[in-house]
């Protein structure tokens, strides 16, 4: 069982709570560990909110909410390749909205961003043109893919000319 931990997201849903732990179940597989569940006020009531661990982060889902979520707060969920960017972003982005540079809307109004681990790097080239090339990519993405940030025609002319130095190199010392 995760260790409970002094800060927690508190989410209040508009839907079942039920629903809403299911799906992000459904989801993170692995990644999600059902804590607790608290009982409806009722007798046989359905649980009014449940504790439980995404990727190791504690949250609680509270039902029967009637404000809704907005992006001021988002979820981060950092992905160590593309494959991983794409199975999040493709199950959670599923009956909700994509919005810009890896942000998106789940079913339930909940913002997340999917990103890679590398994203600081990828966008901080040291060439001045070159990085305004790469964020103009970036600005324009939905779901980011790492290799068209890696290769915009700048970025790829420079990584190009390293690659020919190096080679230059090479072939003086042989």
């Amino acid at each position: 069982m995760a260790k409970a931990k002094k800060l927690r997201l508190f989410f209040w849903f508009q839907e079942d709570v039920k629903s809403v732990v299911s799906h992000y179940k459904k989801i993170f597989k692995s990644d999600f560990e059902l804590i607790h569940k608290h009982p409806g006020s009722e007798r046989k009531a359905p649980p009014s909110s449940y504790e439980f661990s995404i990727l190791g982060n504690h949250l609680v889902a509270f039902g029967g909410g009637t404000t809704k979520f907005n992006q001021a707060i988002s979820l981060m969920i950092v992905c160590k390749d593309q494959k991983e960017i794409d199975k999040y972003w493709s199950k959670l982005v599923e009956g909700g909205k994509p919005g810009q540079c890896g942000w998106l809307t789940d079913k339930f109004g909940v913002s997340w961003q999917i990103v890679p681990n590398n994203l600081p790097k990828l966008l901080s080239h040291k060439d001045p043109e070159t990085n305004a090339e790469i964020s103009k990519a970036f600005m324009s993405m939905t779901k980011i893919e790492i290799k068209d940030l890696k290769l915009s025609p700048r970025n790829k002319t420079s990584e190009n000319k390293a690659d020919k130095k190096s080679s230059d190199k090479l072939a003086k010392t042989s």
